[in-house]
């Protein structure tokens, strides 16, 4: 879903860039250097797929906890916003009520969010995602 919004914004902004031959580094590169993107929300959108490409190509891979706090710290900083009740204040609070594949779903969930406000604020170029089908 975030490697598709960041295609999609790519073909509002850029006519002369095929956002389907870019990685996803490269898909976050080229929406921060038309500014869409500040330095903090690419780092971390990099350290996320890290994470999926971890899940994606090793099949008895678990997350750790404290790789996931530190993901958690990272979108904090880049300014993803999380409702308070998910919200970890300590590793205790964190991880104490909360499966890592709940938190991590959590964290995806307010990722997808943030971008929508930050590349598409007015709702025009996601609509489409979000759409009941017809």
């Amino acid at each position: 879903m975030v490697e598709a919004m960041l295609a999609t914004t790519i073909e509002h902004v850029s006519s002369n860039v095929d956002p389907y031959k870019l990685n996803f580094p490269q898909k976050v590169d080229q929406c921060a250097s038309v500014g869409l993107l500040d330095e903090k929300l690419a780092t971390f959108l990099k350290a996320l797929n890290g994470i999926r490409n971890k899940f994606a190509h090793r099949l008895t891979y678990s997350i750790d906890l404290f790789e996931l706090f530190s993901l958690t710290e990272s979108a904090i900083q880049a300014g993803i916003y999380f409702h308070p009740q998910n919200l970890p204040g300590t590793m205790d609070q964190a991880f104490g009520r909360k499966t890592p594949r709940t938190l991590l779903s959590n964290l995806f969930s307010a990722t997808v969010h943030t971008l929508v406000d930050r590349l598409d604020p007015d709702f025009r170029i996601f609509s489409e995602f979000f759409s009941p089908p017809d």
